[in-house]
């Protein structure tokens, strides 16, 4: 479980169903404002981050990539999809990106 706080961690983490927290979010530039957890991998993750990009994580918040393609609007939605949920939709005001 993710969630984006408005602290210089941005984003933390819960591995017990929300008894305790750890920050994964350092690394990241600003709060992430979406979260996608892979529901095949849940280290998995893909953040939007206030505006400001797209990241992701493959070792559950330790790195984060920024991502070198994506839309440029506004994301609204984000969403691992496909058999082996290894496409990202990004859902914007314009479209729908892959």
């Amino acid at each position: 479980m993710y969630v984006g706080v408005n602290m210089s961690e941005h984003l933390m983490k819960s591995d017990d169903g929300g008894g305790s927290w750890d920050a994964v979010g350092y690394n990241l530039p600003q709060i992430a404002t979406l979260v996608a957890v892979n529901p095949s991998d849940p280290d998995h993750v893909v953040v939007e981050v206030s505006k400001n990009g797209v990241y992701w994580t493959p070792d559950g918040g330790d790195t984060w990539i920024p991502s070198l393609f994506g839309p440029t609007a506004d994301i609204r939605d984000l969403t691992f999809i496909g058999p082996s949920n290894d496409w990202v939709a990004a859902a914007t005001e314009d479209g729908l990106y892959l």
